[in-house]
């Protein structure tokens, strides 16, 4: 892949490179980072010290690397900003591998589109692909993939909503000193109350849901064998979703590609949503014993698809929750950010970031039709 740098020629006027002399003592942060924007824009070029001078000062987190794939390859916490975008990635090519013996830098962007990045360095639209956070050029093996529920395949607020209101009207009609004492309001009141109280359940969204309903009964003097009835109410209503656009067509094509498994603290239900058939396997916090962040259950999720952490991308929404945890276990990371969202976290990046999972679906397409052809000239 041609680096950033010789794209931008265009953009910079065919701008003569030069080394100059860093300033001692270290240069400030600001002065650090437009010295390499300089180098990304190729208004500058920096010598292998001058570049490891400028990582004492802005400390970017060097990503891990795969068969040497990734060496070179850093995190910025805080972003440079080049041609008036957010960078939050950046790989030094070693000029000692290249035509020209000059060492270069592509910058990924982390927020800008395709679109915008074509326009901005005056290169074809499928050249700005590789320099987004997206894709940025990133190979690495995925056999098999981990996927959440709530907020990636569908959005969960409008299920949050329509429960309250059913599990309410459903009191109204069969308890109606329940419904009386407890409004949607207040029934949601005493549900986070319920949460609060039992820290030991939170792998168990449906022990708590069922504690609720039978501490609403209970104090409104109703008889606790509507509680059954009441749960059922509410679970047939949890599991009536609306998924994303993209979602359906997109969990196709990935799960043509790869093994897929639902791996969700939720308490949905993939057979009675319709969805089971598309994935190989669902493993909920309530049956693992734990939730994600938590290690434990990314690992058992690998050991039942049979696939080492290291070759299984977790895909998610939660920065913490999805992304973060998934890393920690030894896991890829894939953030899907439908929200455009800024990420958080100040130690990690993640592997992948779309917008969409067609994204994905698209990503991993591409990833494995390019494993598949270097398999074949090898044999």
């Amino acid at each position: 892949m041609t680096s950033f740098a010789t794209r931008c020629l265009a953009l910079a006027g065919l701008v003569t490179l030069s080394a100059p002399v860093l300033a001692a003592p270290l240069p400030s942060a600001d002065a650090a980072g437009s010295q390499l924007v300089e180098a990304v824009t190729c208004k500058r070029h920096l010598t292998p010290a001058q570049f490891a001078t400028l990582v004492k000062v802005l400390k970017p987190t060097e990503l891990q690397a795969y068969d040497q794939l990734s060496d070179g390859d850093y995190a910025l916490t805080t972003p440079l900003v080049v041609l008036g975008q957010p960078v939050n990635r950046l790989y030094l090519h070693d000029g000692d591998n290249g035509e020209d013996g000059i060492d270069s830098y592509t910058a990924y962007f982390s927020t800008a589109g395709i679109d915008q990045i074509a326009a901005l360095a005056k290169i074809p639209r499928n050249e700005a692909d590789d320099y987004t956070l997206e894709n940025g050029g990133v190979k690495f093996p995925v056999l098999a993939i981990t996927l959440d529920l709530d907020d990636t395949l569908w959005p969960f607020a409008p299920i949050g909503a329509r429960i309250d209101q059913v599990l309410f009207d459903w009191m109204r009609e069969h308890s109606p000193a329940t419904a009386a004492m407890y409004p949607v309001a207040a029934m949601r009141e005493l549900r986070e109350r319920s949460f609060r109280d039992n820290p030991h359940l939170h792998f168990d969204l449906s022990a708590l849901r069922r504690l609720t309903i039978q501490e609403a009964l209970e104090s409104s003097g109703a008889s606790l064998d509507l509680l059954e009835p009441a749960y059922e109410v509410f679970y047939a209503a949890r599991n009536q979703v609306e998924c994303y656009p993209d979602a359906l067509d997109a969990l196709a094509r990935i799960a043509a590609r790869v093994p897929v498994a639902a791996l969700s603290n939720g308490n949905a239900d993939l057979e009675r949503i319709g969805l089971a058939h598309h994935f190989s396997f669902q493993l909920g916090a309530r049956e693992h014993g734990a939730a994600k962040p938590e290690a434990s259950i990314f690992h058992a999720a690998c050991d039942r698809l049979g696939v080492a952490p290291a070759q299984v991308l977790h895909v998610g929404d939660h920065v913490e929750m999805d992304v973060a945890g998934a890393m920690a276990a030894g896991l890829r990371g894939c953030w899907i950010n439908r929200e455009a969202a800024t990420w958080n976290h100040p130690q990690l990046q993640p592997d992948l970031q779309f917008d969409t999972l067609t994204g994905l679906a698209d990503w991993l397409d591409a990833n494995l039709d390019a494993a598949d052809a270097d398999e074949s000239r090898s044999t």
